[in-house]
């Protein structure tokens, strides 16, 4: 009987010596912590003031959840900064055009389901859908194997009038349609096919440059011409329109990694109209 207690007896203080020692060295995971940062950001076409996306989450060390997007209008020094739309937006992580001399910014949102809306948000928060792409399930040329296909994009053209919508209907084919941007009609469209995937930017005198990522080939897309144009290739593909992350004058907005936004000079030959 005393072997017996005397067993239970260490088992007992094995279990209490294990439980402390657990508890000691115990450590509690990271408390969730909200985050805000600058996204992106791009210069007014007329460089003037600045359109700000703005990233809210909450972080656990290498994790994140709830995040949210804001756009919001500032100056150049982060003064006068208002917001524009209404509320917070989940999918804000596309790219952004802000053509202010035209009263208009076009936001591009990418979906969890491999959908990408491209929007067209006015300067007093009312938004209207320009295109939505199919789901991945369904977009022509889902394999990489079964042809090339161009990435689909929407571009204002520089002085804002006309939006360029960039796509590939069927695998080695691009269409570029020319869209008004006051109504959002079509103008125009071509159709070529295609044996490699291209790059589009706008020209300054307000056509589309399709160009391969060599730069050895390129085509000239105008809503006066009837089919697209064999030219020499351009000398720069970005920036792609009038706003970007480079203004007029050689101004260039720079994004840390924390999310802190700076700018410097970088010279007027990065600007628009490189091309």
């Amino acid at each position: 009987m005393r072997y017996y207690l005397s067993l239970i007896g260490i088992s007992l203080t094995a279990l209490l010596i294990n439980g402390c020692s657990t508890t000691s060295t115990e450590v509690k995971p990271e408390e969730w912590k909200t985050i805000e940062r600058t996204d992106k950001a791009v210069w007014a076409d007329d460089a003037s003031d600045i359109a700000v996306v703005s990233q809210s989450f909450e972080q656990q060390q290498d994790n994140k959840r709830n995040i949210t997007h804001r756009l919001f209008i500032q100056n150049a020094d982060g003064s006068n900064k208002h917001e524009i739309t209404p509320q917070a937006r989940e999918n804000l992580n596309g790219e952004i055009y802000y053509m202010k001399q035209a009263g208009y910014l076009v936001v591009e949102s990418l979906l969890d389901n491999g959908v990408r809306q491209f929007n067209k948000i006015l300067l007093d928060g009312r938004e209207i859908l320009i295109i939505e792409t199919p789901n991945k399930d369904s977009q022509p040329c889902r394999e990489e194997s079964q042809g090339v296909q161009v990435f689909h994009t929407v571009l204002p053209s520089p002085d804002g009038q006309i939006l360029a919508n960039i796509y590939s209907p069927e695998c080695g084919a691009v269409s570029v349609d020319f869209l008004f941007a006051n109504n959002l009609n079509i103008t125009s469209a071509q159709y070529m096919n295609i044996t490699e995937p291209l790059i589009a930017t706008w020209h300054k005198d307000g056509y589309i440059i399709l160009t391969n990522a060599s730069k050895t080939n390129a085509w000239r897309v105008s809503m006066q011409e009837s089919q697209p144009v064999p030219i020499p290739p351009p000398a720069c593909v970005s920036p792609v329109t009038t706003s970007s992350n480079i203004a007029s004058d050689g101004r260039k907005i720079i994004i840390s990694e924390t999310g802190e936004l700076t700018i410097e000079n970088g010279g007027t030959q990065s600007a628009f109209g490189c091309q």
